[in-house]
């Protein structure tokens, strides 16, 4: 008996212990998972991770470590959300291949959304999560889930979180006993997911940010090429029929079959290259999955993350058959073509749409043009090929049902539209543009089909899910899926990403304002309809267009790529109504689409989901944007003025021989006007009074522009602890010291004695790079006969020292030892009452003209963030009148005194008449911006005159061109125009941006003449030369100065080497100041940048400041508007040439994400100006303004110049003169 006991009780403990083991191997899978191991206040082996932070960069997820007792000991991890966030610990963890693991943690919850995901155990990279809990009463819940690794998996991420993807939470999640144990299969009925997490594509990379350089480098391609093909397009379409394919013939027939088939061809090739969007590819390969093995009736009922409706989960339905009947491994080839297949199979039918009704609508040579622009579409092909997501296929339903609107079925259209939003519920937005066609039908009939055949659809659709739910269970799906991203924007490119709020949460007056929003969009297409009630039903495709591209631009809660349905409908408007106008839309949109969601896409591919709400490069696409939405509204409210109605009409008459000069185009005469005026001469009246103008500018300018005196003999003591003593000769009383240091960082110490042997401290003074070439004084109180001054710090240069007593009387020292120095005392004739701009720099002088200085000296360059040029040239006026004040503004103060006649004389080419030509000088002459920014040894003064310089020379080229006008006699201008280029971009890079705005002129020019062939080869062989190869020589030559300077790295190399390092403190200075301004403050005046403020007696002020004249800036702003409208009805080569030389210097600096300031608008101002002139003109004319007005105008644009001068000088002034008649507004700061 007791044999028996004894064995079976050894039998016991070693199933115990056995059990125990089999306990322990599991819970070392996951390391402290009972929280009871910390580092600090930190636990051992979990690292924190969060998807949000707060609108303002402040945490709003706190994980910390809770220590007043656990599901089992005394610690556990806590997630405390104060606003909706996925946050989650994590731990990585080893793992062996092809295993079945469970994942369980112990879970107590509170205070979290039930609407969401809560608490919830998961693996990173998976897409789904565990059942999730909300709240738990105060009590410990367990969690679990199951999941087998792929054939190659060695480690997992674990997470125990509060929140998923899509669908942040918020409140309070507690975790213990977390535990990852091996199985050897799934309790029946649990699901087992795949835990094998996403992989980066082959275009790809390493971990971290990445350059994913293959992948970029083939999407800029894609777009090269697609552009090329746009221009065909275009051409072929202003060309007519005769160049275009007939489809209706055997040969058009066989060249539809290979355009489609090569089309599909291209895209299952494609498919496996890239895996398609972390995310989204493994939610679709998990509902596949899931909706095969829990049905249809059991998709929604699962805990699992779904915020796609039931439209599309039939597709997945049978790709999640399909995978399970072929066996299709994970990330395979076939698996990608497989579950990518269907969004390329809607390509091709929305593309046989298109082609379809443009055949119809415009003829069958049209719709062989179309069909290419959509196949190839780099927006498209993204998003089915690349990415990996369906919106082509809701986006096919929204076409056909505009397609039968178009046709006035409505019943049918109806339908459609169900079944678009049962796939994505952005297409709601075409309802009200299906309302009002019923609205316009007024047959009740009509409308109690339309309500039958929808009802019918969606009941069809929806009831297989409907199984074992609740009545109203679809709405509260929908009703989540529409708040699930509680965000101003995510991504996508519209007012909330110009305005930096991408990724913000959303706030309730961002929700009222997008309601209004909403609201009045529905309005206008309202009106818009009622407009259109003569016109064919077809037009409701633009309204539909315009519809989805309004939402887009103006609504939150938008994603990047909730703009494709306005760029697939933009195609099917101009296949419709045959207005060139929506076809230019197409293009524009495809671009601004695509660069949107390739740029997104390449940031996912590092698990970067969203961009950062000041990224440069998707503000300025959200202003595209915004701009073709304000377009497309446009154009919707003048369908009159259709472009291009007819394209497909044949040419008649006789053709012209090939190379003639291509007729200009309907404008009223103004071509052969402005030829006119283009080579009209000055008279005597312009010399006269271009030269009186520019005198008295030139006056204005050189007064106070600075002292032509300053030390010129240094001492730079070698070592430390080198002195000089100067003996006063008796007893003296100093009551301040005067100083002017030169280059070099260093620092001195000045002491003084009676007996010259026992010193005392009295000064210190600081030299560095805040202190070149500029007088300082310093108050000190002593009275002795010595004084000494020791290198504390070597490697400083001072120019002169200066004694002042009491009454600021010089003392002057008797004798130095040693007598090198007297070198800081043998200059008293230059030192000045009291340091200010006249004998000092101020600003970033201290960079550019110390630089200057440098470069005549063969001395390593200071300032490198520029080119050379523009440093070079105020080296000039240093080399002749000395390193002074005016040596180092002259010839800057010069180049702005030359804008004024270069203005003029571009004004009198333009306008053609003497008295516009001197406003616009007038105007130039008396701003603020031009008389601060050029009186200071800066070098924007030459990047902006090189700039008027090379669109003075591309304007006479442009109507030289636009004439007809030989290659002999555009070639002189265009080549000036290229030699200015080249010497702008030497001085500042702002003229790239310039050079920009030149290739669209250029362009535009030469699309006018695009059948001279010989012309065009000409032309743009020249352009080779002028805006290439001389630029690059002149480039190359700038860098003289800096090739001079003796040592190492002054070669070719070195200035490659620059040229990187120029680029990236551009595009990555991080810093802040406060009178720094955005790029939309500029032409408001919101912020002046004070540049200077002057040592002056109490209640007095001496400043400097940079701001825009408001006459002319508040103006020349309301005037681009005006503009804008007036280019859109009247076909002016002028306006069109001004604008996009604005737009070329204004606009990049949307991008631009490094701290920026008002001086930044100075390159802008001629274009304003010139703008200003132009309406001005127009009033004239047009006799809404009289001279008397232009007068009073010019009169309140001195008076501002007056009022002003002050500040603009550094005039002492009262300070309660500039706190009441010059502080307009409070950012407003003149030193008072």
């Amino acid at each position: 008996m007791k044999r028996g006991f004894a064995f079976v009780w050894t039998l016991l403990l070693f199933f115990l212990f056995a059990s125990a083991a089999n306990g322990q191997t599991a819970s070392t899978l996951i390391r402290n998972g009972g929280a009871e191991e910390a580092n600090g206040s930190d636990p051992a082996s979990w690292s924190r991770e969060v998807y949000a932070q707060g609108a303002s960069g402040e945490e709003i997820s706190a994980l910390t470590l809770g220590a007043d007792g656990g599901h089992t000991g005394s610690r556990y991890l806590r997630i405390q959300s104060a606003e909706s966030n996925d946050a989650r610990w994590v731990q990585t963890v080893a793992v062996e291949p092809d295993t079945v693991y469970r994942l369980s943690a112990w879970v107590r919850a509170s205070g979290i959304d039930p609407a969401r995901t809560g608490a919830n155990v998961s693996v990173l990279g998976i897409g789904s999560t565990s059942a999730d809990v909300k709240d738990t009463q105060g009590q410990w819940v367990p969690l679990e889930m199951y999941g087998r690794t792929g054939p190659d998996q060695r480690e997992i991420g674990v997470a125990v979180r509060l929140g998923g993807y899509g669908n942040l939470n918020a409140g309070t999640a507690d975790f213990d006993d977390i535990a990852l144990e091996a199985v050897e299969a799934a309790p029946a009925g649990a699901t087992v997911l795949s835990l094998t997490p996403d992989e980066l594509p082959p275009a790809g990379a390493t971990s971290g940010t990445s350059s994913h350089a293959p992948y970029v480098t083939a999407m800029f391609l894609f777009a090269a090429a697609y552009a090329l093909l746009g221009y065909w397009a275009v051409l072929a379409l202003r060309k007519g029929e005769g160049g275009l394919p007939d489809p209706d013939t055997r040969r058009g027939a066989r060249y539809a079959v290979l355009l489609f088939a090569g089309a599909l061809a291209l895209r299952v090739v494609c498919a496996p290259i890239v895996a398609g969007h972390p995310i989204d590819i493994l939610d679709f390969y998990a509902w596949a999955n899931h909706a095969y093995e829990a049905g249809l009736p059991g998709f929604y009922t699962a805990d699992m993350f779904v915020d796609y409706p039931p439209g599309y989960i039939y597709v997945l339905y049978v790709i999640g058959l399909f995978q399970h009947v072929f066996a299709l491994e994970y990330q395979t080839s076939a698996s990608l073509i497989f579950l990518k297949l269907p969004s390329i199979v809607a390509d091709l039918l929305a593309a046989w749409v298109v082609f379809r009704l443009a055949r119809k609508y415009a003829g069958a040579r049209v719709a062989a043009v179309l069909a290419p622009l959509y196949l190839l579409n780099p927006m498209v092909f993204h998003n089915s090929v690349v990415w990996g997501q369906i919106d082509s296929v809701f986006t096919l339903f929204v076409l056909l049902s505009v397609w039968l609107i178009a046709e006035n079925k409505l019943a049918r259209a109806s339908a459609c539209l169900v079944v678009a939003i049962l796939i994505k519920p952005q297409a709601v937005v075409l309802i009200p543009v299906l309302l009002i066609a019923l609205w316009r039908r007024k047959d009740g009939k009509a409308w109690a089909r339309a309500i039958l055949y929808g009802a019918a659809a969606f009941v069809l659709l929806v009831l297989p899910f409907s199984i074992g739910q609740k009545p109203w269970w679809i709405v509260e799906r929908y009703r989540a899926m529409f708040e699930s991203y509680p965000y101003a924007t995510l991504n996508a490119a519209n007012l909330y990403g110009l305005l930096g709020l991408n990724a913000a949460k959303l706030t309730s007056g961002m929700t009222v304002s997008s309601n209004l929003f909403v609201v009045l969009i529905v309005v206008f297409i309202a009106v818009l309809a009622y407009r259109y009630r003569q016109r064919p039903v077809a037009h409701y495709a633009y309204l539909a267009f315009l519809t989805h591209a309004l939402v887009f631009a103006l609504k939150t809660n938008m994603h990047e790529r909730y703009g494709y349905p306005a760029v697939v409908l933009a195609l099917l408007a101009y296949a419709l109504l045959k207005d060139r106008r929506m076809l230019w839309m197409f293009l524009a949109l495809t671009f601004t689409h695509f660069a949107d969601v390739a740029y997104v896409f390449k940031f996912s591919l590092d698990k970067q989901y969203y961009l950062a709400a000041g990224d440069g490069w998707f503000r300025f696409l959200s202003l595209c944007n915004i701009v073709i939405a304000g377009y497309a509204a446009y154009v919707g409210w003048t369908p009159d003025k259709a472009v291009g109605k007819s394209p497909a009409k044949a040419q008649t008459g006789k053709a012209k021989p090939r190379g003639a000069a291509r007729p200009a185009a309907s404008d009223g005469g103004i071509r052969e006007e402005l030829s006119a005026n283009a080579e009209r001469r000055m008279k005597r009246i312009d010399r006269l009074l271009v030269t009186g103008l520019t005198a008295v500018y030139a006056i204005l300018a050189f007064v106070n522009l600075g002292t032509m005196r300053n030390p010129d003999t240094a001492w730079k003591p070698g070592a430390a602890d080198s002195a000089v003593v100067y003996d006063f000769g008796q007893p003296a009383t100093v009551a301040s010291v005067l100083w002017y240091g030169g280059i070099g960082d260093g620092a001195f110490e000045l002491s003084q004695s009676s007996d010259g042997q026992n010193w005392t401290p009295a000064l210190q003074l600081e030299l560095n790079g805040g202190t070149v070439f500029q007088w300082k004084q310093q108050p000190v109180s002593f009275t002795a006969r010595y004084a000494r001054l020791t290198a504390t710090k070597p490697g400083g240069t001072l120019y002169e020292l200066a004694f002042r007593d009491d009454m600021q009387r010089p003392i002057a020292p008797t004798s130095a030892n040693p007598e090198e120095g007297a070198r800081l005392i043998d200059e008293p004739g230059s030192v000045p009452d009291k340091p200010s701009y006249l004998n000092s720099m101020y600003f970033d002088e201290i960079y550019h003209a110390r630089t200057a200085y440098e470069f005549l000296h063969h001395i390593e360059p200071y300032e490198t963030t520029h080119p050379p040029l523009g440093k070079a040239l105020i080296s000039l006026g240093v080399a002749i009148f000395g390193m002074n004040p005016f040596g180092w503004r002259v010839v800057g103060t010069l180049f702005g005194i030359a804008m004024i006649p270069m203005l003029y004389l571009f004004a009198k080419r333009l306008f053609g008449k003497t008295e516009y030509a001197f406003l616009a000088a007038f105007l130039l002459a008396f701003d603020f911006m031009h008389f601060t920014q050029t009186r200071i040894a800066t070098i924007d003064v030459y990047g902006v005159f090189f700039i008027l310089m090379m669109y003075y020379y591309m304007y006479k080229f442009y109507i030289r061109s636009l004439g007809g006008a030989s290659f002999r006699a555009c070639a002189a201008p265009l080549g000036l125009a290229g030699l200015f280029f080249g010497i702008g971009a030497a001085s500042k890079w702002i003229d790239i941006y310039a050079g920009a705005g030149l290739a669209v002129i250029l362009a535009i020019a030469l699309y006018r003449r695009y059948r001279e062939r010989r012309f065009l080869w000409q032309v743009v062989g020249w352009c080779c030369l002028a805006f290439l190869l001389v630029p690059a020589v002149i480039y190359t030559l700038s860098y003289i100065p800096f090739f001079l300077v003796p040592g190492p790295g002054h070669d070719f190399q070195g200035m490659l080497n620059y040229q990187k390092f120029m680029f990236n403190y551009h595009s990555h200075l991080v810093a802040t100041h406060p009178f720094a301004s955005s790029w939309w403050e500029w032409p408001l005046i919101v912020k002046p940048i004070w540049y200077y403020a002057g040592s002056v007696a109490p209640g007095y002020v001496s400043s400097i400041a940079a701001l825009g004249n408001p006459a002319v800036w508040w103006v020349g702003t309301a005037a681009v508007f005006a503009a804008i409208g007036v280019r859109l009805r009247k076909p002016d080569p002028r306006l069109t040439f001004l604008l996009v030389g604005l737009a070329a210097e204004y606009l990049p600096w949307v991008g631009v994400q490094r701290l920026t300031f008002i001086y930044h608008f100075f390159a802008s101002i001629p274009f304003l100006i010139l703008l200003a002139v132009y309406l001005i003109m127009l009033g004239r004319e047009s006799r809404l303004l009289s001279r008397g007005a232009v007068y009073a105008y010019m009169g309140v644009v001195l008076g501002l110049f007056i009022l002003f001068y002050p500040v603009l000088s550094g005039m002492t002034v009262k300070q309660s003169y500039v706190a009441h008649a010059l502080k307009w507004f409070s950012s407003w700061y003149f030193g008072a």
